[in-house]
């Protein structure tokens, strides 16, 4: 057991060693990550000329991220701080996403190898955009780590002991991850039906409503009442041109086929793990329905290849074969395994909200990446068991996630 223990210490401080390697060497696997963050810091410094006036109209710098970074940033310089103190400082509070995902893992899978979910909470440091944003600090990071928190405590709540301060504390720790990133706030809906399904209308569910009302308040406020709607600021490439010819059964299938697409991607190393990948398809009339659902979107599918973004099996398919077929190819792969082969209500509802988090025209594979690998381990039905966290299993995820990384240096460099 210390010869392990030892292995693991040395493997996490290589792993440490290679970020701290990263931020020295300017590493940014987004590609993007290192502009979006000097934007921040730009803005940052605007804030210090005109505290109030960039406050109250926030919205013409055209970011659709939330201040609550940039006001930081602001007030970090302010005090005489320089710019790579501040990424240190924000690099090593991303770290604590990796302890938070093992705290979830320990209370979901308690009777399973603690070294095996240590290594799995591990992989985040092979996340391209985890690297990135950590490296050049982004409010996404800060409203992940927050996020995962406020999961930590809700299946705390789930698995443990159904205590009422487990369900205020996912709530303070939830709005704390929207106002770093609104994204998460539509996880609300998620644990409001769990805990609507198990208070029913006690009073506890009506404290519970208060107490969110509460912590909404000033970003409604901010938002609808003094009008800084910055959520939808920001122009994507192309746009001006689509929203004249606007269909809102376009815009819903762009989400749909690419955000399944991104999904099942993450999905890949489990599936493997399952096998299931080999089984035989089986045919029946729901397989029908997802065929007729998936020929529907294909139909209204109109996302373009300068809207940026799309995830890496659209980009790989207009990059390399300049037409979307291979990209239908795996968006019904996609399909079968999501909407067929995993469907329950508690997976069909994180899908939807993950679509609806993401309201903009494009469509980032960074955004999903490293979250889908918590929600999979965390919130995600999808018959993982304590056996999963061996050596081999392990190895497959790391492979995946090492040759993510190696995909993502070569679209930074050969390709943007």
């Amino acid at each position: 057991m210390t010869i392990r223990n030892n292995l693991l210490i040395l493997f996490s401080f290589f792993l440490y060693s290679s970020l701290i390697f990263g931020f020295v060497y300017g590493e940014d696997f987004n590609g993007g990550s290192k502009a979006d963050f000097f934007t921040i810091v730009t803005n940052a410094k605007l804030f210090i000329l005109d505290y109030k006036y960039y406050i109250l109209n926030y919205d013409e710098l055209l970011d659709r991220n939330s201040p609550v970074i940039t006001i930081i940033i602001a007030k970090l310089i302010e005090i005489g701080l320089e710019i790579p103190t501040i990424q240190l400082i924000f690099l090593h509070i991303s770290l604590l996403l990796c302890f938070y995902f093992y705290k979830c893992l320990k209370v979901i899978f308690y009777d399973a190898d603690k070294l095996g979910l240590k290594y799995l909470s591990l992989i985040v440091f092979l996340s391209p955009t985890f690297r990135a944003i950590s490296i050049w600090p982004h409010s996404r990071i800060i409203g992940l780590l927050f996020f995962t928190i406020s999961l930590y405590y809700f299946l705390k709540f789930r698995f443990k002991k159904k205590k009422f301060s487990y369900v205020l504390v996912n709530n303070f720790f939830l709005a704390i991850s929207s106002y770093f990133s609104p994204n998460f706030s539509i996880f609300a809906l998620y644990f409001f039906i769990e805990y609507l399904n198990y208070y029913k209308l006690k009073i506890e569910i009506f404290y519970y409503i208060i107490f969110s009302i509460f912590l909404a308040f000033p970003a409604f406020y901010y938002l609808f009442i003094l009008d800084v709607f910055f959520i939808f600021a920001g122009g994507t490439p192309g746009s001006e041109e689509y929203l004249k010819n606007y269909l809102v059964i376009s815009y819903l299938s762009n989400k749909i086929l690419i955000i399944s697409s991104i999904i099942f991607f993450y999905l890949i190393p489990i599936i493997i793990i399952k096998k299931e990948i080999w089984t035989k398809i089986k045919f029946d009339k729901f397989l029908l329905i997802i065929f007729l659902f998936f020929i529907i979107n294909i139909a209204f599918f109109d996302y373009k290849i300068e809207f940026t973004g799309g995830g890496i099996f659209f980009k790989f398919s207009n990059i390399f074969f300049s037409n979307n077929i291979f990209f239908y190819v795996i968006a019904f792969i996609s399909f079968y395994f999501i909407y067929l082969k995993y469907i329950n209500f508690n997976n069909l509802l994180i899908i939807f909200i993950l679509l609806i988090s993401n309201p903009q025209l494009s469509i980032y594979h960074k955004y999903y990446d490293p979250l889908l690998l918590i929600l999979f381990f965390s919130i995600f039905k999808i018959n993982l068991s304590k056996s999963y966290f061996n050596f081999t299993n392990l190895s497959i995820v790391y492979l995946f996630y090492f040759t993510l990384m190696i995909v993502s240096f070569y679209k930074v460099n050969f390709i943007n």
